[in-house]
Parts: C-alpha cells; structure tokens; sequence
C-alpha cells in the first residue's frame, strides 16, 4: 500500500504535473489517487492541469480550425494561436491558484454548550481584562476587540482570559469583543460575543 501523502508532499513534490504527464512513479501515482479522493482542493489542482494538458495537446489544425470557424483568415488564426493558449493556461492557474488559497469556511457555532460567556472589566490602569469559561478540547481562543474608532485588535491566547493594553484599544464609544475557541485542527468549538461599554 502506498504512503499517505499530504497537500503539502503533493505540491512541494510536484506529483500533479508528474502524474497528468504520465511521468509520476506507480507508487506515488496511486498515493495521489488515493490522496485526491479526500482532499478537494488537490482534486481541483488536477482537474485544472488535465484541462490544461488536454487543451495544449489538442491537434494545432483543430484549434485553427476553430478559430478559423469563427470567421478569422488563417494566418490571422495563427497568430492568435499564441495567444489563445497562454490564456487557457493562465485560466487554469487562476482557477487552481484560487482553490488552493481559498480558507476553508468554518462553521459557527450558535446555540447550546457552544456559546461562551465573555465578561470584561475596565483595570486601573485603563487595560481592558476579558474572561470566559474554558472549553474541553480547545487549545486556543481567537480574540477580536472593535471599536467605533479605531481597527480590530485581535490576539491568539492558550488561556482562557486576555489582557488589553489602554494604547490599543479604541479611546471612545462601545466595544464589541469576539471570542473563538478552536481545537487542535483549527475547529471552532465555541464562540461568545458581547458589547462593553466605553473606557471611565
């Protein structure tokens, strides 16, 4: 049985281009097969450099023939030809460029043991102090603070609680604080949100 492989082994080894070319070694073709079947994103990958190859294997008289059909001389089609190529390759790798920069969309949790209750008190010092519940199976919390004046804080902390300097925060009005706790594969597992009053 072949080893699994990873998007990252599939794209730093190559084995897409490899495999579409029929240069690709039998054991590694078949871990690609096998790896394509979950993973979406190379399966696209795939699918756009077969196009790609198709389209610029296709015979050159059946192309001209095409753009011939559609109403241009033949030394007119030829200098086209060029050009017509380079656009589906181009097509093709902003498709797959596309598919493999897109994030995955991460489902939002609304109801139930889900739903973290965020509380936030004002420090002396002007800080801002945001405490929630911990969650079993969490390893980390994605907290965002906005303001009406000023950008989005966010922060990334292991604990269930995060500080916020006076200098980062927006200076008045309302904020809204977020806060996402997500497994160790990048899950969110539970979310809160609440809006604070401005700072004293």
């Amino acid at each position: 049985m072949p080893d699994s492989l990873t998007c990252e082994d599939v794209s730093s080894r190559d084995l897409v281009p490899q495999y579409v070319s029929g240069v690709v070694s039998e054991m590694d073709a078949e871990a690609l097969e096998l790896h394509v079947l979950g993973c979406e994103r190379c399966w696209a990958e795939l699918q756009a450099a077969r196009d790609v190859r198709a389209a610029l294997l296709e015979p050159t008289s059946r192309r001209e023939d095409a753009l011939i059909a559609g109403g241009s001389s033949r030394s007119h089609g030829r200098k086209w030809l060029p050009l017509v190529a380079a656009a589906v390759v181009l097509l093709a790798a902003a498709g797959a460029w596309e598919t493999w920069h897109t994030p995955p969309t991460v489902p939002e949790v609304t109801r139930g043991e889900g739903v973290l209750s965020i509380t936030g008190h004002w420090m002396s010092e002007g800080g801002l102090r945001l405490e929630w519940p911990a969650r079993n199976g969490a390893v980390v919390y994605h907290v965002r603070v906005t303001g009406s004046s000023a950008r989005p804080v966010e922060k990334r902390v292991t604990l269930p609680a995060a500080t916020f300097l006076r200098s980062e925060l927006s200076p008045v009005g309302q904020l809204t604080v977020e806060v996402q706790a997500e497994n160790a594969v990048g899950e969110v597992i539970a979310h809160g949100s609440t809006i604070l009053p401005s700072r004293p």
